[in-house]
């Protein structure tokens, strides 16, 4: 650092663009900007944090209204905002009304936070009633990596399962 611009040029340097950050240890460094450079400790201390301060933005979040029409679409809509809400490791929910049933709703929702074998997208059966409208949800849990696959390839979908008119919904939109 110099103390001046015009010391910094008679050396022969060109200003750094940003601002200054001075952090403590290199640890708040690799929280801040590498996280996933972190030791498997820290690492995991740092995602009981984030899941404490999700639980606490859940219960203040506005949660919302149910259906009026019973539509599936409308439905489906409100699942995945309340998805969203409930599980701080989705980051996107897809809808896949193509070549549904008309009373079956299919989900995918990307959460990277999953472990396990990525090689098919599994989809879990839900009953669901919403204002005497009977719906079966169906979700399956998906990887950004598996879902990168799934569209090169969408036969990794569940069988009769479609990506084409699908409708996303992302956190905070």
């Amino acid at each position: 650092m110099f103390k001046s611009s015009s010391e910094r040029d008679s050396e022969g340097y060109q200003p750094v663009p940003g601002e200054p950050v001075v952090l403590d240890s290199w640890m708040d460094y690799l929280k801040l900007f590498h996280p996933e450079d972190l030791p498997d400790e820290e690492w995991y201390r740092q995602l009981d944090r984030y899941d404490e301060a999700s639980r606490l933005r859940r219960q203040r979040a506005e949660v919302p209204a149910q259906p009026t029409t019973g539509s599936r679409d409308e439905v489906a809509a409100w699942v995945a905002r309340k998805h969203l809400i409930a599980d701080s490791a989705i980051r996107e929910v897809w809808y896949l009304p193509r070549e549904a049933p008309p009373e079956e709703i299919r989900l995918l929702e990307l959460n990277d936070r999953l472990a396990g074998d990525e090689s098919q997208a599994e989809a879990i059966d839900f009953g669901l009633d919403v204002e005497g409208a009977r719906f079966r949800l169906f979700v399956a849990d998906v990887t950004s990596d598996q879902l990168d696959r799934i569209q090169r390839d969408p036969s990794r979908l569940p069988p009769g399962w479609s990506l084409e008119d699908t409708r996303i919904w992302r956190r905070g939109a």
